[in-house]
């Protein structure tokens, strides 16, 4: 089964949904304005699978990779915010545990698959 290229920009979508509802969650150790800033970017991914529709096969696969890409770096941002700025080691643990290790690893076994 071939993934298509929309499905890593519906992948980093996700990501960032899913790190707008953490960051609410963790709204004492982060900045608010944090969840609205990932609520835009996963709007701006719907937006990109709707533009992309007239471009080329290849340029669709890379805004695709630097989308997910964006997307993986703003979870691992969060992490190093938690763990350096905050010194909250042991919310930064849990949250690398549970978040931003299985989410690198699935993104990278979809990418890898992809190629």
């Amino acid at each position: 089964m071939a993934l298509a290229p929309e499905f890593f920009v519906l992948l980093g979508t996700s990501i960032f949904l899913a790190v707008s509802v953490i960051t609410a969650l963790l709204d004492r150790h982060l900045p608010s304005i944090l969840q609205y800033l990932f609520q835009g970017a996963a709007g701006a991914g719907l937006g990109e699978l709707l533009l992309s529709q007239g471009l080329s096969s290849p340029t669709r696969v890379w805004a695709g990779i630097v989308y997910l890409a964006f997307a993986l770096s703003s979870l691992v941002g969060v992490n190093i915010r938690l763990a350096i700025v905050r010194r909250g080691m042991n919310i930064a643990s849990i949250f690398s545990q549970m978040m931003t290790v299985p989410v690198v690893m699935i993104s990278a076994l979809f990418l890898s698959s992809f190629l």
